[in-house]
């Protein structure tokens, strides 16, 4: 159980990111109906999404993560191809976070006194921004990952610190809002992807499935280990996400969320805007920063070797190659200045953070979670015994998130 532990953990943590700072803003706006219709429909799909992933994974026959279960299944070709999506959607990501940062810095210093005016909104503040954190990575990126891990654990205690602190502030009358049946149902296809999103950490159960095959385990014993840590991790994110979520919606006001999507806020930078004087003042932001900047990391290592990989695959160039500029400049940094420019540029251009979700990351995160392993499951004869309507349920969810977030904005 003690190894179980230390991956319930790693899922924990994988889901807990910078996401569920943007969760309680389209939830409050949505209405508690259509949040607890919204998690009645999600929970099971995740579920079985990552349960769906535990079964490809295991039933590979070499001990390789996502990328390489596809490329088994469905061809190198194809694998190349889920590869560059991959890399596209982890830089929209990255841009999210890196939003969020700016964002969240620029209302903090200003409500603080600590400038007269938003910086947020200038060129500088974003390029200082990334400047820095890439520069952390690139000199000390061991000791930043152990960073992260102490940071996810202080993280988990912070969110739910103030899921707590914010109970006496709760306003019930929230709860009595009532949505005509129109707009509940643009509110559900808004809410649906984004709240999916919340819950998505698929990306971790490569590792453990790999670890688990390393360990000799039978493929029945690997998926039992597998379904098992998914329930319980499952368990444990919805008890956390869901109270930090309710007990966000009830502590603001619609036109505190109003503001947030506006300005393109986290929840936690709205909260301490409306606490002068109290302690979430000033954590308030700093919880903000640190969940973005741990998950600004662990993505940006991730999109940093998808594209390294990619490169490879089309020839273009080798880690290796140290002639011409790369007497200069290594490739590592080639990469850096290049993810830095581009994530720095439209970050100053304040594109709202929850259409980005909505509408770029989450078509690609449902391919990734619900559709392609579910339809891989259905293709491949040899893992005939793993179909069921659960599956079919969760893939029906999937091609629902591919454009659910763009009909809700057009309905």
């Amino acid at each position: 159980m003690k190894g179980n532990f230390a991956w319930i953990m790693t899922m924990f943590g994988t889901a807990v990111g910078a996401g569920i700072l943007f969760l309680p803003i389209s939830a409050g706006m949505s209405g508690i109906i259509v949040l607890l219709i919204v998690t009645l429909i999600s929970i099971p799909t995740v579920y079985f999404a990552h349960r769906n992933i535990g079964v490809m994974l295991t039933e590979a026959k070499e001990n390789v993560d996502y990328t390489g279960a596809i490329n088994e299944f469905l061809g190198m070709k194809a694998g190349f191809w889920i590869n560059v999506v991959f890399f596209i959607t982890l830089f929209l990501i990255l841009i999210v976070y890196s939003s969020g940062l700016n964002n969240d810095m620029g209302e903090f210093m200003q409500d603080t006194g600590f400038t007269e005016n938003n910086l947020s909104h200038s060129v500088f503040l974003s390029l200082l921004i990334l400047i820095i954190l890439i520069f952390v990575i690139r000199i000390g990126e061991k000791i930043m990952l152990r960073f992260m891990g102490i940071v996810t654990l202080l993280l988990v205690v912070l969110l739910l610190a103030v899921s707590i602190y914010l109970i006496p502030q709760w306003n019930v009358e929230v709860l009595s809002k009532i949505y005509s049946p129109a707009s509940s149902f643009d509110h559900f296809l808004l809410l649906l992807p984004i709240f999916i999103l919340s819950f998505s950490y698929y990306p971790a159960m490569s590792s453990m499935i790999i670890t688990f095959k390393e360990q000799g385990l039978s493929k029945q014993a690997v998926l039992a280990k597998s379904n098992k840590i998914v329930l319980i991790s499952m368990l444990l994110l919805i008890v956390f996400i869901m109270m930090f979520v309710i007990s966000c919606v009830l502590a603001l006001s619609p036109a505190e969320l109003e503001k947030a999507v506006n300005d393109n806020l986290s929840v936690l930078s709205v909260l301490a805007e409306k606490s002068h004087g109290s302690p979430l003042e000033y954590f308030g932001p700093l919880i903000s920063q640190l969940a973005l900047i741990t998950s600004f990391v662990g993505t940006f290592l991730g999109a940093r070797e998808s594209a390294k990989e990619l490169l490879k695959d089309l020839r273009e160039t080798s880690i290796k190659n140290r002639k011409g500029i790369y007497k200069f400049l290594a490739f590592d940094d080639l990469l850096l200045l290049s993810f830095l420019a581009v994530i720095w540029v439209v970050t100053i251009l304040h594109l709202p953070i929850l259409d980005i979700l909505g509408e770029l990351v989450a078509p690609p995160i449902a391919f990734f979670l619900c559709i392609l392993p579910i339809w891989i499951t259905y293709r491949v004869k040899r893992l005939k015994q793993y179909r069921s309507m659960a599956l079919l349920f969760t893939i029906c969810i999937g091609c629902l998130m591919l454009f659910s977030y763009v009909a809700g904005k057009l309905l």
